[in-house]
């Protein structure tokens, strides 16, 4: 990702996550947003069932959650990441 604000900050983001190696497959999803500047990394928790599952509906609902925000400030930040918490909490459990 890369962009200029409007404070003529130039930032580039790069993201890359490996498997490690014990693992086969990689359950770590990561996104970015450049019109929010913001970049979200969900650790996939490998080994656990349905852990790339997990990392990607984190990150739809973080996402969701930012883009919907009037600001983006801590509490928007601490509410975004609840709402990731309460969206795989659900999913673990069926209730989606």
């Amino acid at each position: 990702m890369r962009g200029a604000y409007s404070n003529g900050i130039l930032v580039e983001i790069t993201g890359r996550s490996d498997a490690g190696k014990i693992r086969q497959n990689n359950e770590d999803a990561w996104t970015q947003d450049s019109g929010l500047g913001v970049a979200v990394l969900a650790d996939g928790m490998g080994g656990l069932d349905a852990g790339e599952v997990a990392s990607d509906q984190a990150l739809i609902a973080i996402m969701d959650h930012l883009r919907a925000a009037s600001q983006l400030d801590s509490g928007c930040i601490d509410a975004a990441i609840s709402a990731a918490n309460s969206r795989v909490y659900e999913l673990s459990r069926g209730d989606a």
